[in-house]
């Protein structure tokens, strides 16, 4: 089996709004739910590698066995919980954010009857949204005002000028709400909501995130490398941009993809949005993929079984993800080392 380069690399600092994804990338992104790309609502301690058990049988998934299971299983995505009313998958996603605090309504949203703004989140938010109805008060809500003009936005207003020209609307300042609460607010489901005078849902729309994620983590995670690493004496270490993932493991796979024996959980980074994990092994020649707790619109909370998009290389098909580092000299062609690039043809003159 040969393993070639798979530049992802290139993607590490390009914001998601100016990808053109391919069908493949696209198909990769709706496994994830990343994109590519909420930071998690509870880290997962890293308590070192996990062995496989001898046993072949199937374990809950939350077991050091059923996630290894899942790591070797035939099903990419597995459900978490019960998947959301109908009323959430019904919604569209007419509001953008502009930024991690400011959100921009789409021209298609009937906004006349809207006395006020308001944005929800959390777990209960896809079971109990009912248009029509009084939101459930088991729902958090934050209170939206009016927000800046598109004008200050720049690139973001620009980005998501599809949308058309709506209200702009702002979330409380750090002081109400500080950036730890607001990375959470951005980890899972979240709508804006107009309210009619009687308390009623009358407008629900979903919201797209990726201006609000670059904002929250570009910068921190722009100096990380991302992908798999070997490390001086013996070490591999993996790097992860997943901000919107809860939980990651490492399915940590034999040469060629055979199966999963060791799971390495993932440790994220709050700052950056980057999970992080590593053995104290060189792992060099063996394969890999994450498994990844996301909140995906229409599915609820899944986990998804995904090879790393900052993949040096992928085995056939891109069933697995390779651990090696391309600059070895055992994986030079013959003659490579000492090859010198021969001169450059001298230009031609020009003839008046």
């Amino acid at each position: 089996m040969q393993y070639r380069p798979f530049p992802c690399r290139a993607l590490k600092r390009v914001h998601s709004r100016h990808v053109a994804l391919t069908d493949q990338a696209k198909a990769w992104c709706l496994a994830t739910g990343i994109a590519l790309m909420t930071p998690a609502l509870a880290a997962q301690p890293n308590s070192g590698p996990i062995r496989a058990a001898a046993s072949d049988q199937a374990q809950p998934a939350t077991t050091p066995e059923g996630l290894l299971a899942q790591c070797n299983g035939p099903d990419h995505s597995v459900p978490l919980g019960a998947r959301p009313a109908q009323a959430w998958r019904q919604l569209t996603a007419q509001a953008a954010w502009l930024n991690a605090r400011t959100l921009r309504v789409g021209a298609a949203v009937q906004a006349a009857a809207v006395a006020q703004w308001r944005l929800a989140h959390g777990q209960g938010l896809p079971e109990h949204l009912r248009i029509g109805e009084v939101l459930d008060p088991s729902v958090h809500t934050w209170s939206l005002q009016q927000g800046p003009d598109l004008q200050v936005f720049g690139d973001s207003a620009l980005a998501t000028s599809h949308l058309g020209r709506g209200p702009v609307l702002s979330l409380p300042n750090r002081a109400d709400l500080p950036d730890a609460a607001l990375r959470r607010l951005h980890a899972g489901p979240q709508a804006m909501l107009g309210l009619a005078a009687h308390g009623r849902v009358v407008v629900a729309e979903r919201l797209q995130l990726a201006q609000a994620l670059d904002d929250l983590y570009a910068q921190a995670a722009a100096a990380t490398e991302l992908g798999v690493r070997l490390k001086q004496p013996a070490a591999t270490e993996w790097t992860l941009l997943a901000p919107t993932a809860r939980a990651v493991w490492v399915c940590v796979h034999g040469p060629k993809g055979a199966d999963a024996t060791e799971l390495v959980p993932a440790e994220q980074d709050q700052a950056s949005g980057i999970w992080h994990a590593r053995l104290p092994r060189d792992l060099r020649g063996h394969t890999y993929r994450y498994l990844v707790d996301v909140f995906v619109a229409d599915g609820g909370w899944v986990r998804n079984r995904v090879t790393d998009p900052y993949s040096v290389s992928l085995t056939a098909n891109s069933q697995h993800s390779w651990v090696g580092d391309l600059a070895a000299p055992a994986l030079a062609p013959a003659g490579w080392v000492g090859h010198r690039r021969p001169a450059a043809p001298a230009p031609a003159v020009d003839m008046m």
